[in-house]
């Protein structure tokens, strides 16, 4: 897929088909079994394939607030913060991130 247009996000979104949709560059949009959207930006470097949030160490239970993942079992019922400041640390991370990738590798 050359490009993910509003349109073609919300019609995959609303099909709640379980893929992973690209955009041509190194953007993707995953949905879930159930329909559950994420972003995940993939990138390579010297040919080692990276996620983001995993390359900047984040704690896992922030990156699934950040990607809007609902938390599961007990601890979805249990975890009512919000983490908000950590979501926003981690996200400023990122786009420090993605500022340094452009930068090198334009």
């Amino acid at each position: 897929m050359a490009s993910l247009t509003v349109r073609t996000v919300q019609a995959l979104i609303k099909a709640g088909v379980p893929a992973k949709f690209g955009d041509g560059r190194c953007l993707y949009l995953k949905v879930q079994p159930k329909g559950e959207p994420y972003w995940m930006l993939r990138y390579t470097i010297h040919s080692r394939r990276r996620d983001l949030l995993a390359s900047l160490s984040v704690p896992p239970l922030v990156a699934k607030r950040c990607l809007n993942h609902k938390l599961k079992g007990v601890e979805g019922i249990y975890e009512r913060h919000d983490y908000f400041d950590e979501k926003r640390e981690t996200l400023l991370r990122v786009v420090a991130e993605i500022r340094f990738i452009n930068e090198r590798y334009d």
